[in-house]
């Protein structure tokens, strides 16, 4: 259920295909086979850099504003959760809120984030859902990270996913998500079928900003397409 492996620094950075070409001012690319926009390595900020400005995130389970923000993947998630299901917040940053929340509802949560709870024990479980909310576009690397991701979900079980999703209606110039150096991958629903079908997983519900997997179960996990025909 693995992404491909990556044959050369200019290939696109999730489906490893050398078919893409210059986006916006020579620094951001599309592919043409995934949909991903990512930014080139060059133009990417230090990782110190970055963790400087993560370092700055000030969210608390107190901030009516931030739990209101956290509903948009918490409602549509809640519908496939059920009590004491046992979930992974990957990501949940120097505050971890949305844990809280779920916890709220009789979830069972573990912790990770690279920078502030890098528990790696809980990287070696397998859950009943993932919750992974404003990370994915800051994949360096979104092959890896995605298997990463889809490896941590029982068969069967759910990934929820959020982060603003890019369409041609967008005017990219002054789209306020790019602005964030920290921000490298941009996703389309196109590029979210690539990874479902890539990853044998079936999308089951879909907005502006949040994204519902499953991930096959055993039984079906032999009758997705090889990834050389994804997409």
């Amino acid at each position: 259920m693995n992404l491909p492996t990556s044959n050369g620094p200019q290939n696109c950075p999730l489906c490893d295909s050398a078919d893409h070409s210059s986006f916006f001012n020579n620094r951001y690319h599309r592919c043409h086979l995934c949909d991903l926009i990512f930014l080139l390595s060059k133009w990417q900020i230090s990782p110190e850099e970055k963790n400087h400005r993560y370092a700055q995130h000030q969210n608390s389970l107190e901030d009516y504003g931030y739990r209101k923000f956290l509903s948009q993947i918490i409602t549509p998630l809640s519908h496939y959760l059920f009590p004491n299901a046992r979930g992974l917040d990957f990501g949940c940053g120097p505050g971890p809120t949305l844990s809280k929340m779920l916890q709220e509802q009789n979830c069972n949560m573990r912790i990770y984030d690279p920078l502030f709870f890098p528990d790696h024990d809980a990287l070696k479980s397998k859950y009943d859902f993932v919750s992974c909310t404003e990370v994915v576009e800051h994949f360096e690397n979104p092959k890896n990270s995605w298997n990463l991701l889809a490896g941590l979900v029982l068969p069967g079980g759910i990934l929820g996913v959020m982060t603003d999703i890019y369409n041609d209606n967008i005017d990219f110039k002054n789209w306020y998500y790019k602005n964030d150096p920290t921000h490298v991958a941009f996703y389309s629903t196109k590029t979210f079928s690539w990874i479902a079908t890539a990853l044998k997983m079936e999308i089951k519900y879909q907005d502006e900003r949040t994204i519902i997997f499953r991930l096959s179960p055993p039984d079906r996990q032999t009758c997705a397409p090889p990834m050389s025909h994804a997409l």
